[in-house]
């Protein structure tokens, strides 16, 4: 028999509290500082001093930029969907609630009670999961791209100035 109030309420489970958000928030905030260390060194470094290189150093600017927002971008989306996968489980997870009443038989089962505000905010946090993970493949992606867009075309470069022997 059920002489007591039992736990009313789901298991939280992990809930990313403390003990995830600190070393999360070490982690970002040491990337943000690194990136914007190195977006400030990329703008701060000397510009090229001929005319007809301006382009050429305007376009090596631009997509060292963009590779390092990029991979900040990334390593956000990617550190974020972990903890909020945890955080959607266990909403959802406390969504239901068991009652059971005092003097009721254990065996006879319990009346089991789902609130559909907290099932529907995990089931939110889940597809925004969802999206961030898709954001951060293509950010990958994307970044993967342009490092060897660039890789190439260097090795293509250095082919072009050798010569085959005959």
């Amino acid at each position: 028999m059920v002489t007591g109030n039992l736990v009313g309420y789901g298991s939280s489970g992990p809930f990313p509290g403390w003990y995830y958000g600190i070393p999360v928030g070490a982690v970002v905030v040491l990337g943000y500082m690194l990136t914007m260390w190195a977006l400030n060194s990329n703008v701060r470094r000397p510009s090229l001093r001929s005319l007809e290189l301006r382009e050429f150093d305007k376009a090596v600017r631009t997509h060292n930029g963009y590779v390092l927002s990029t991979g900040f971008s990334a390593l956000l989306c990617f550190q974020l969907v972990p903890l909020l996968a945890m955080a959607a489980i266990s909403t959802y997870g406390a969504s239901y609630n068991a009652i059971y009443e005092v003097g009721q038989r254990f065996d006879a089962g319990a009346d089991i009670f789902r609130d559909p505000w907290l099932a529907t905010l995990g089931w939110t946090m889940g597809g925004l999961c969802m999206l961030l993970l898709i954001i951060g493949v293509l950010l990958l992606g994307h970044l993967v791209g342009w490092m060897a867009a660039a890789y190439g075309t260097e090795v293509q470069h250095q082919s072009k100035g050798r010569e085959m022997p005959a």
